[in-house]
């Protein structure tokens, strides 16, 4: 009625010790991996928004180097090149950001 699959013998002890260590090994690979996958990704975030942040910080240091220079301007020099002194700045704000 009921049969016995004899085919492979029972796995010994230390058999059995040898497998569970091997298995173990590898879930503890696959967690590292895991982990510096997700640490890469945190970097790469990071680093992403640091360069975003020194753009912005340089384009901000562009704008106010700009405004200065059309602050020691005299009046005929800025009416000159189409500009006022009270509209300089938010003439700069406007304008298109010049590529370096």
């Amino acid at each position: 009625m009921f049969e016995k699959d004899n085919s492979t013998p029972p796995l010994s002890f230390f058999e059995l010790e040898q497998q569970a260590r091997i298995e173990r090994n590898r879930m503890i690979q696959a967690g590292v991996r895991m982990a510096a996958e997700a640490t890469a990704q945190w970097l790469r975030m990071l680093v992403l928004r640091g360069k975003r942040r020194a753009q912005a910080f340089a384009a901000e240091r562009r704008r106010r180097r700009a405004i200065r220079e059309l602050q020691q301007l005299d009046d005929r020099t800025l009416q000159d090149i189409g500009a006022s002194r009270a509209a300089g700045p938010r003439e700069l704000e406007a304008a298109p950001t010049p590529v370096e």
